[in-house]
């Protein structure tokens, strides 16, 4: 048995991947914590877990102080500076330091690639480390365009010259940025200077698991052999959840509605999305079912036609609906995918914009972008999506190719690989 500890940051989007390997390790007889943003807490503890917070509590409502995170009008850049500004760097060293103590007598800490904190501590405690990742998007590759890049990855051999190119600015801008405070902070621990210090350093170079399908992140030929695709470690159905009885009567009693669902991120800054896709289904004549993920985002009062939850388990609504309206991100478009369903998808920031262009690629879905979301587009999308045979049956058969991949065993299984 070997004392595990997983630690991660963000949104709870970026938490419940890890829920489900947890879970397995514990089954398998590990001693498995976290250490995390106390926001998390009641989640994990939920679950049965113990549970250090890390830092201060970041939740929806102080991230809600700097919607500028969320905007894609600034720019993909600069939403990560305000993130970084307000919200990862003046915690840093706090977070350090109580992930530092959680971390004493582990064998191995499993880490999101954005927990700045995890390689300064494998440093500092000469710990074990490996990334569990949600961002295929983040691992260079010369067949591959950094996200937020302002063009695609090109093809050929020309091309994968130009994408090389893309990740060498992106990796420039990244240290220009980040690289002088987080040496600062490195410093201030009595460790040496590091380089590309936000980009590269939370991939382990023990191993990189990236929590998706390789039929959906095909992987590109030039990662190395310490990243592997693993597949979907999905978690939506919290210990002791059941439907509500009006939600099974609204499913009850008419056709298959669309899902909406803000995710995690969207959520905290609905802005106009909400009521210019409701808009656009009462256009088209259309039922939604609209997952709002927080309280303060329900209705002031009933609209007709509609049902509104601040949480319902994707894995419970999906098979009763004929679509799905989401922002992209990785744990919304897990489920999808993994039960065929068709998407309409409005990325608005970080890795939505990833997930966006491969399910546009796939033919799983189409794309209404963030900057051009109106009423018009998204009745259009979700017309077109619904009266498509050929793209249901392209996710219903992408989906039946995911059948036997268990993210969860494999994703496990590389894990105590690094134990042994």
């Amino acid at each position: 048995m070997a004392r595990i500890l997983l630690t991660t940051i963000g949104s709870a989007g970026d938490l419940f991947p890890f829920l489900p390997v947890a879970r397995e390790l514990r089954a398998r007889g590990h001693d498995v914590a976290f250490a995390a943003n106390p926001w998390f807490g009641e989640t994990v503890e939920s679950e049965g877990f113990p549970f250090h917070p890390v830092g201060p509590r970041l939740g929806p409502e102080e991230y809600a102080t700097h919607p500028e995170i969320f905007s894609p009008e600034r720019g993909a850049f600069p939403a990560l500076q305000a993130l970084m500004k307000h919200f990862i760097l003046p915690h840093l060293p706090a977070v350090t330091e109580d992930l530092r103590r959680a971390a004493r007598g582990a064998d191995l800490m499993l880490t999101h690639p954005a927990q700045l904190a995890a390689p300064i501590v494998g440093e500092l405690e000469a710990l074990r480390w490996v990334t569990l990742s949600v961002f295929p998007g983040n691992v260079p590759s010369r067949h591959t365009a950094p996200q937020g890049a302002l063009v695609r990855a090109l093809p050929g051999a020309l091309g994968r010259v130009a994408n090389g190119l893309s990740w060498w600015g992106a990796r420039a801008a990244m240290r220009l940025a980040f690289d002088a405070e987080l040496n600062r902070i490195r410093a201030s621990f009595g460790l040496p200077a590091g380089r590309d210090l936000f980009l590269l350093s939370g991939l382990s170079e023990r191993g990189v698991f990236v929590l998706c399908p390789p039929q959906y992140c095909d992987p590109p030929p030039d990662w190395p052999d310490t990243v592997r695709c693993t597949g979907y470690t999905s978690f939506d159905t919290p210990l002791g959840w059941s439907a509500p009885p009006e939600l099974a009567a609204f499913l009850d009693a008419g056709p298959p509605p669309v899902l909406v669902s803000l995710g995690t991120s969207v959520a905290m800054d609905a802005g106009a999305f909400l009521a210019k896709t409701r808009s656009a289904l009462d256009a088209i004549g259309a039922r939604g079912l609209f997952l709002v993920g927080q309280a303060s985002n329900l209705p002031a009062a009933g609209v007709e036609g509609h049902a509104h939850h601040v949480y319902v388990p994707l894995s419970f609504a999906l098979p009763r609906c004929a679509l799905a309206v989401h922002p992209g991100g990785f744990g919304t478009v897990a489920q999808v995918v993994a039960a065929g369903t068709p998407s309409v998808v409005v990325p608005r920031a970080f890795d939505q914009a990833y997930h966006a262009e491969r399910i546009e690629s796939l033919g799983l879905g189409r794309v209404v972008p963030w900057k051009s979301l109106s009423e018009a587009r998204i009745a259009a999308a979700v017309s077109a999506v619904r009266d498509d045979d050929g793209m249901a049956a392209r996710c219903r058969g992408f989906a039946a190719s995911l059948s036997g991949v268990d993210g969860v065993a494999a994703t496990c299984d590389g894990i105590e690989a690094e134990l042994s």
